[in-house]
C-alpha cells in the first residue's frame, strides 16, 4: 500500500512539474504560435466530431457485411436512419465549430453577409 501511495505522489509531482513547464512555455508563445494552436484545436475538434458522427455508419457497415450473424431488420433500418442523420448533422456541426472557434472565419462570414446585404452581389 505504501508503494502505491509513493507512486501516486511521484506521478502527482511529475504532473505538476509538467503543467508548470507548459504554463511557462505558453507565456512565451508569440501571436502566430497561438494562432497555430487555435487552428490545431479546431482541427482536432472537427476530426473528433467527424469520428463520432460516422460511428453509426461504420457500425452499420460492419453488421451488414456479417448479416448471417445478425439479422434484426428493424434494428438495421433504425441504424441506417441514424447513420444518415448523424452524417448530415456532421456537416451542420462543422459550420458551428468554425463559427465558435475561429475569429477569422466569423469576420469573413460577417464581411460576406454585409457585402451581400447591400445588394451588390
Amino acid at each position: 500500500m505504501q508503494d502505491f501511495l509513493i507512486n501516486d505522489f511521484g506521478l502527482f509531482f511529475i504532473l505538476c512539474f509538467k503543467i508548470m513547464k507548459t504554463n511557462r512555455l505558453r507565456q512565451t508563445l508569440t501571436q502566430s504560435h497561438c494562432a497555430e494552436l487555435s487552428i490545431a484545436k479546431m482541427l482536432l475538434c472537427v476530426v473528433f466530431v467527424f469520428g463520432m458522427c460516422y460511428l453509426p455508419s461504420v457500425y452499420f457497415t460492419v453488421i451488414y457485411t456479417h448479416e448471417k450473424y445478425y439479422s434484426d431488420e428493424e434494428f438495421m433500418f433504425h441504424l441506417l436512419l441514424l447513420s444518415f442523420l448523424t452524417s448530415s448533422v456532421n456537416s451542420a456541426i462543422n459550420f458551428i465549430i468554425y463559427c465558435l472557434m475561429s475569429q477569422k472565419f466569423r469576420a469573413t462570414l460577417m464581411g460576406l453577409w454585409r457585402y451581400t446585404s447591400r445588394g451588390i452581389a
